[in-house]
């Protein structure tokens, strides 16, 4: 969210989880992420949908979070946000 304190949404025309499901497909990061826009209000918000099989191990999913965290910093930089 563009504010915690508020829990104001950024805006849809940022399209914040195309840009983060795009990034993550970058060779650097190679990473399927699911992004979703709309709920909020059906318009505003946006998520990310993460999916790893039922038999991952802790080791993968710290992977899986790292990577995640440098694809949201990147596109947040990117997008100035």
């Amino acid at each position: 969210m563009k504010d915690k304190a508020t829990k104001e949404p950024f805006n849809p025309s940022t399209r914040l989880s195309f840009h983060i499901q795009e990034t993550g497909l970058r060779p650097e990061y190679s990473i399927s992420l699911y992004g979703c826009s709309g709920t909020v209000d059906g318009i505003r918000g946006d998520h990310v949908i993460l999916a790893p099989p039922y038999n991952v191990s802790k080791d993968e999913i710290d992977i899986i979070v790292n990577v995640f965290e440098k694809v949201l910093a990147s596109v947040l930089k990117e997008l100035s946000l």
